[in-house]
């Protein structure tokens, strides 16, 4: 299983499809008493907030994807740094004296 980007996704209308499917994914609609007004259909069949239509395709392919790779991501909870994703145990070497930058203090007078 591999992981999917928004390449594997393609709109036909207002229905979110995986590539080489026409079985939607999630979509979007206008709102009912603003039409140039769009809201994300969820999944599990509430309505987003009202946006502009393509940000309502953005935040519906968003969701798709987060939606999909959902079991993939999980895998990686519990990692925080991309030294433990990678499977890497080291860590940074300090650095062995801090940078200093100078104060306004001590910058030379213009002349």
């Amino acid at each position: 299983m591999k992981f999917l980007g928004p390449d594997d996704l393609s709109w036909r209308g207002d229905k979110l499809c995986r590539n080489g499917s026409t079985r939607p994914l999630i979509g979007v609609e206008p709102d009912s008493k603003y039409p140039d007004m769009w809201r994300v259909r969820l999944l599990d069949g509430s309505l987003s907030d009202m946006v502009s239509r393509v940000r309502a395709k953005d935040a519906a392919t968003c969701i798709a994807l987060r939606e999909a790779n959902a079991p993939l991501t999980s895998k990686l909870r519990g990692k925080t740094s991309p030294s433990e994703l990678a499977g890497c145990d080291k860590t940074a070497a300090p650095m062995s004296e801090p940078v200093r930058t100078k104060t306004t203090d001590e910058l030379p007078e213009a002349a």
